[in-house]
This record gives structure tokens, sequence and C-alpha cells, in this order.
């Protein structure tokens, strides 16, 4: 029996928040780009998910996962750019190489 292949992916790291409250997906976060900045990974995808189940149905994980790689913190890791994707469930991270400074 063959393996079953994956579908290809133009990332190298999921960091899943799923689940997590605010405090600890930043530390989550910050662990793991740190981390994928480290290993020369340049691509990421941060899974927030929509917030459908949270309370009143509308989420805090998305919009405050987003203030945290766009501001000082995501910077400091080297954050470069990010986009929205699986249906604004998640984003990809693009980071710069260790050593390079934004523009």
């Amino acid at each position: 029996m063959a393996a079953r292949k994956e579908p290809p992916t133009d990332w190298e790291r999921e960091i899943d928040l799923h689940g997590l409250n605010i405090e600890r997906a930043q530390r989550r976060l910050g662990q793991d780009l740190y981390m994928a900045r480290a290993r020369g990974e340049r691509t990421v995808v941060v899974i927030t998910g929509k917030g459908w189940n949270s309370r009143g149905g509308t989420g805090v994980l998305r919009p405050a996962v987003e203030r945290w790689l766009r501001g000082p913190d995501g910077q400091a890791l080297g954050v470069h750019s990010l986009e929205s994707i699986a249906k604004d469930g998640a984003w990809r991270v693009h980071l710069l190489p260790v050593g390079s400074q934004p523009t």
C-alpha cells in the first residue's frame, strides 16, 4: 500500500492557536516565530479560526493576533508581511531572514 502524499504547501510551518486565550496565543506565537526564523523558515501559517464558537459569535483571537503580528512584537521577530487566507481563518506570515531589517 502506497503512503498517502500530503498536498504541497507554500509554507514551512503551521502555528495553530485554536482554543487558546489571547495571552497564551501570543506567547506561543512568539516562541514559534522565533524558532521558525532561527531555522531559516520564511513563510508560516498562523491558524486562528474565525471565532464562530466564541461568545456572541464574534472572535477576539483573530484581531488580537493581527495586531500583534503587525505591531512591535511581530516586527521584532521578523514579520515582514501577512495576508489573510483560508476564508479569513488563518494568516500567511512572511518572515525576514535573520539579520535583515525591515525597509
